[in-house]
């Protein structure tokens, strides 16, 4: 319930979703292919991850073809409060992949 409430929640991970811009000769479209969801602690923002998940999908007017978040490896942290550091080290990590020519 606390993600439902601006500023409200008191845990932090790194929920990625993939978008592939389509055209269709009119028009152009992103195409909701993947969400990849990364938690430093054993999940315990799964359902705040479907949720957003679903509002990104009425956004962008689209059904993803998986049915719900796939759950990355993730180092794990071990006390309560260093998640947001584990996030940020996630968004490092996923920022220095290169991706193909094509993805982009």
């Amino acid at each position: 319930d606390a993600f439902r409430i601006p500023g409200g929640g008191n845990h932090w991970s790194m929920l990625v979703i993939i978008l592939t811009a389509k055209h269709d000769g009119k028009f152009s479209y992103f195409s909701f292919d993947i969400s990849l969801h990364f938690d430093s602690c054993n999940r315990s923002n799964a359902e705040a991850a479907k949720c957003v998940v679903a509002k990104a999908s009425k956004v962008l007017n689209y059904s993803p073809k998986c049915c719900g978040v796939c759950s990355c490896p993730s180092p794990q942290q071990s006390n309560g409060y260093d998640c947001g550091i584990f996030a940020l080290g996630v968004a490092e990590a996923l920022s220095e992949k290169s991706l193909p020519a094509s993805s982009v």
